[in-house]
């Protein structure tokens, strides 16, 4: 009998809990928006820097306007790379083929291009192909937000890298899930301290 009476103290607090209406779904509408981030210039050293472009395709691409309105100006951040001597790789998704990647922002023959879900690091050679090139950093740019561009940002921090996350290229449906990515960008653990937020503008090499 007394362990069934311990076995019902343990549980009540959060029978009471949950009664009380303290989940977030109950408080969804008390949920403030976090402070607003001040994009900041940043430098990087071509030798030791790699630009991602993920899954900007004919088939992701023009469902979501802000992507659309994204593509300029990671056209202009792809040409300085190049013309920079930074390494540039491409992803695209399962149901894709290289073929599919916007012809603005089309790799050269020479850009590897891997294929993957969300995190562009599972099943795919990225890893080894930045490791051969000495990369430590990478600006972390394409569609969307909320699937590769956050889960490959976490998966180089956790293989050590710094990354740079320009506002102006991680375009998604929308807002909402922009803003969530820069604040776990900034607060998560892992990612906190390890992610530049900026502009595609405000990034230049040392």
């Amino acid at each position: 009998m007394k362990y069934i009476l311990v076995i019902f103290a343990f549980f009540l607090p959060m029978t009471i809990f949950a009664d009380n209406g303290m989940n977030i779904i109950d408080l969804w509408n008390d949920v403030k928006i976090p402070e607003k981030v001040e994009p900041i210039p940043v430098k990087v050293d071509h030798s030791s820097t790699a630009l991602l472009i993920l899954d900007l395709e004919k088939r992701t691409v023009p469902q979501r306007p802000r992507a659309v309105a994204a593509v300029p100006n990671i056209k202009k951040l792809l040409e300085w790379a190049r013309t920079g001597g930074i390494l540039v790789a491409y992803s695209i998704t399962r149901a894709s083929t290289p073929d599919a990647i916007l012809p603005e922002v089309k790799p050269q023959e020479d850009e590897l291009v891997v294929q993957a879900g969300v995190d562009k690091y599972f099943g795919t050679d990225l890893e080894k192909h930045l490791k051969d090139h000495n990369i430590t950093t990478v600006i972390i740019t394409g569609t969307a937000a909320e699937g590769a561009v956050l889960a490959t940002m976490i998966g180089s921090v956790i293989r050590g890298m710094r990354v740079i996350l320009p506002v102006d290229g991680m375009p998604s449906s929308e807002l909402y899930a922009e803003q969530y990515v820069v604040w776990h960008a900034l607060h998560a653990p892992g990612t906190k301290g390890n992610v530049t937020v900026t502009k595609i503008n405000l990034i230049s090499l040392q």
